[in-house]
């Protein structure tokens, strides 16, 4: 006989008379037996060639989207960004205000809802102490530490801070008085080299679909521009100077920017750091002054 006949023959109830099972074993028995006999009724019916009239058996068709049981292809994944912070241009800009104690992250994400914000890279350098500010360095290692409580969502990259004294002609000089008077000159050097340079590299190697600058000096035109016509991604322009009605936005970066959008009170008031960190080397504060 062919195992297919001695399945469909041998009855339920005398093979478990055999093998003397009990009420759970029986019920069990049954569910396999239920579930073998499908397998190979679906097997004689699936390897059966229809000849003449014989039916083609029915192929079953794909729900259409919406339909109950095929809630439809998944939504599109967020864009990858990485945010690009000039950083004396922003601090240049919310200065007078109240919102230096700034959480970067979080104000990349208010200002790009919509996006997967992957990285944010700061841009800055080490002020030194100045006979009119002593405590400058000091505040800005302290918001160097709170921001370092972000990493690895954000990075900090340093160029290198100038001061000294030169002599600079006078704009009104008396007739009989000096021309000349000695200043102290500070020069910010390799923030917006830098940040060029990171903002081609990291589109070089595929590592966002959507770039985000913020920053107004027109300098950073032509790597954005560069992003744009050689690589096709698109670049979004933020100002930080936008609350200062008497700051004009950049036209040069308003022509090459994807997009170009102002930082309004609003997101910087709602990204503040909270007054008191901790990171691993205990508890801090935020700075009186800041």
């Amino acid at each position: 006989m062919g195992g297919e006949y001695v399945l469909h023959r041998i009855g339920r109830t005398e093979v478990l008379h055999q093998l003397g099972a009990s009420a759970r074993l029986r019920f069990a028995f049954r569910k396999a037996y239920e579930l073998v006999w499908a397998v190979v009724s679906v097997t004689r019916t699936t390897n059966r060639r229809p000849s003449g009239d014989q039916a083609v058996p029915h192929q079953a068709q794909p729900l259409a989207y919406g339909v109950v049981g095929n809630p439809g292809p998944p939504p599109p994944a967020p864009s990858r960004t990485i945010v690009y912070v000039d950083g004396f241009n922003l601090y240049y800009a919310i200065k007078t205000t109240a919102f230096k104690w700034l959480d970067l992250a979080a104000l990349a994400a208010r200002l790009l809802p919509n996006n997967q914000i992957d990285l944010v890279r700061y841009f800055t350098a080490r002020v030194g102490a100045l006979p009119h500010d002593p405590q400058a360095p000091t505040r800005q290692q302290t918001y160097f530490r709170a921001l370092a409580t972000l990493w690895p969502r954000l990075e900090i990259h340093e160029g290198h801070f100038l001061s000294h004294a030169v002599s600079m002609p006078l704009a009104k000089p008396r007739k009989k008085g000096a021309k000349t008077v000695i200043v102290i000159k500070t020069e910010e050097k390799g923030s917006d080299v830098n940040l060029a340079t990171m903002l081609l590299v990291d589109g070089f190697q595929d590592r966002y679909d959507v770039a985000a600058v913020i920053s107004n000096d027109s300098d950073l035109a032509l790597p954005i521009r560069m992003v744009r016509q050689i690589l096709h991604k698109p670049v979004v322009v933020f100002n930080p100077h936008a609350m200062n009605p008497k700051s004009k936005p950049s036209k040069t970066l308003r022509q090459v920017a994807s997009q170009y959008r102002p930082i309004r009170a609003g997101a910087l008031a709602s990204s503040q750091f909270a007054p008191n960190l901790v990171d691993a080397n205990g508890g801090f504060n935020k700075p009186a002054t800041w």
